[in-house]
Parts: C-alpha cells; structure tokens; sequence
C-alpha cells in the first residue's frame, strides 16, 4: 500500500471514530483523558524545560488536546496541528479560534513551515488494514519528516513490544529498533521514557546542533563533529 493509500485508510478510521464519538478521548482512541494526559504529560517532559515560551506542532492532532492540556498546565506556548480528518479540524478551528491547523499529509505534501519542537501522540498505534511491514516504514518515515519539520526536537509516543499482552488489530515495535533508527538517521541526542504505566514508550529526539549550543563550545567541541552514528 502505498503512502497516500496509507493516510487515506487513516482518515477513514478516525473520521468515523470521531462520527461515533464526538469530542471525547475514545473518538482519537484514547481509552480516558488520565491516559491520554499521561501521554501529554511524557511527550513534554523533557521539551518544556529548555525553551519557554514555545511553538508546538502536533502531528495528527486530532481534537486539540494537547493544546487543552497545555492551557490548562498554563504552559505559554504557539500551537498549531496538522490532521487528515477534515471534520476534526473544523471542530478545532471552532473551539480554538486562534491556532493555526493544517489539513495534509506531511510526507506528500509541500511543508514548509518549522516549529521548536514537533510532536505525535497515539498515531502510530493503529493500522487498520495495512500491512505491519508498510506500517512500520511508515512510521519511520513519519518519525523522519517530523524531524525536518523541528528546529530543536521531535517527541512521541509508540507501543512497546515489551508488554504482557498483546491486541491484534494495534501495532507495537522494539524501543531498541526505534533507538536505532534515530541514532542512525536522525540525531544521537535521544532520550526512550519506558517508565510509566502503559504499555508504550515515548521517544525525544533533539538536534545537535541545539545541544551543541547549551554547552561550552571549548570543553564539549569534540563530541560534536559526528552528531549520528
């Protein structure tokens, strides 16, 4: 299947979930906001600590609530999104007048903007149809352009193989393969977060060239002339 096949599949699984669901966590398959709050809470721990104020950009944003929780944190911040489920973003232009949402696939279609930090949660956990092998391809494609669209990091969320039960219908992937991937392709400045209750792993991926910037250039030089392996 191919990539636009992929995305269009996504659509339509969201898009009903949404039809059944309304503006509750079931409709984007998050099992209850405490779950889906976790998942916020680890996508951000380790980004709001090095920049503040700060643009966001939610891939697969699905209700806005990320931007919710962020208000709600009082965390001063520039939200923006992009989805494929056109009636989840106009529910989100009419409750949030001021953001900024994007119907687009971001691997087929032009993007230009960039944001501080990029970030995706839940996306990768439901295939639908697709073939696990095309899945995962497209997940490390997604992970990559996401990358190309931060100007300090990327973070989300996957499911672990590392689990005590298993559900047919859902994707998982080894934190170690996604480590790997990142290491290689993208940026040696990673943090994996396996410690929280769910079954799921969240990924920060930060430039090096952003690190490189917090640190004493005369003393830390060094360990900056090849930033992947």
């Amino acid at each position: 299947m191919s990539d636009q096949g992929i995305v269009k599949g996504q659509a339509e699984i969201y898009r009903k979930s949404f039809a059944e669901h309304g503006d509750a966590p079931r409709a984007t398959y998050n099992a209850g906001r405490e779950a889906q709050e976790l998942r916020f809470e680890r996508i951000l721990q380790h980004l709001t600590p090095v920049r503040s104020p700060f643009s966001i950009h939610d891939v697969g944003a699905g209700l806005c609530d990320l931007h919710r929780y962020l208000l709600a944190e009082g965390i001063e911040h520039t939200y923006s999104g992009t989805d494929v489920v056109q009636e989840m973003i106009d529910h989100g232009r009419e409750k949030y007048p001021k953001i900024t949402l994007h119907n687009r696939d971001i691997l087929s279609d032009e993007v230009a903007d960039r944001h501080d930090f990029v970030v995706l949660s839940g996306l990768f956990n439901l295939p639908g149809n697709t073939d696990p092998d095309a899945w995962k391809q497209f997940v490390l494609q997604m992970v990559d352009k996401m990358y190309e669209m931060a100007e300090v990091a990327v973070s989300f969320n996957f499911l672990s193989s590392y689990r005590t039960f298993t559900d047919p219908d859902l994707f998982y992937i080894d934190p170690a393969e996604m480590l790997d991937h990142c290491m290689k392709h993208l940026s040696r400045f990673v943090i994996l977060d396996h410690a929280y209750p769910l079954f799921e792993c969240t990924a920060t991926v930060f430039r090096p060239e952003f690190v490189e910037g917090r640190h004493e250039p005369d003393i830390f030089a060094k360990y900056f002339r090849v930033s992947r392996f």
